[in-house]
């Protein structure tokens, strides 16, 4: 069993696991859209964004993550290259704290079956996720807000914060401690649902 994959199910074996209805015939299509990350030195705030359209992959101990849903991670897979920064002038200081030219991606996994819930249009009190940062994994959770949209997409904004320190990342001090990154980060992220053949008024009620 993969790491990510024994983590998650210890996760839901905590928290307990959402009852949805039985899954329907649909093939959802699933899109990060975009992710931020979003901090604050003692003197002024920064952020961090990708935002370009990033397909899911599929991280499992089963061959087939439809019929085995409870055990079925959807991994996003962010370059942290790809970030660009509200201030440029931090960028090269955020590639170095997330060490990336030894662990170029940030891996965003969620359960597949909660993504489904929501497309079918049940309400689950947060999504759990596991994050991958400079080649640490944490369990975390996040609060979410639904958007329904045209064409049958739902995008599902979340919400979850976290210490750098749990990724055993040192916050960074620049001019001998004047100015010191705090350690508490919010990571805010758009998942987009595409419910093709289901009427938009009718995903979520």
């Amino acid at each position: 069993m993969k790491l990510g994959t024994l983590v998650y199910m210890l996760l839901l074996l905590m928290n307990g696991t959402q009852k949805c209805p039985d899954p329907e015939d649909h093939d959802y299509e699933y899109h990060l859209q975009g992710i931020r990350i979003e901090g604050a030195t003692n003197i002024n705030n920064f952020e961090f964004m990708y935002e370009s359209p990033l397909p899911v992959s599929f991280a499992t101990e089963h061959t087939d993550c439809y019929s085995k849903p409870d055990t079925c991670l959807m991994d996003f897979s962010i370059p942290v290259q790809s970030f660009r920064s509200s201030i440029p002038a931090m960028r090269n200081d955020f590639l170095a704290l997330l060490k990336a030219s030894e662990y170029p991606e940030i891996v965003v996994a969620v359960q597949k079956s909660s993504f489904d819930c929501i497309a079918g249009g049940t309400f689950i009190d947060q999504l759990d996720m596991i994050i991958t940062l400079a080649g640490t994994k944490k369990a975390l959770h996040a609060d979410y807000s639904i958007l329904t949209g045209p064409e049958n997409r739902i995008t599902v904004s979340g919400e979850t914060k976290f210490l750098l320190t749990d990724f055993q990342l040192e916050p960074p001090e620049k001019a001998m401690g004047l100015v010191r990154v705090l350690n508490e980060v919010f990571i805010k992220f758009d998942i987009v649902i595409s419910t093709a053949g289901i009427d938009s008024n009718q995903a979520l009620h």
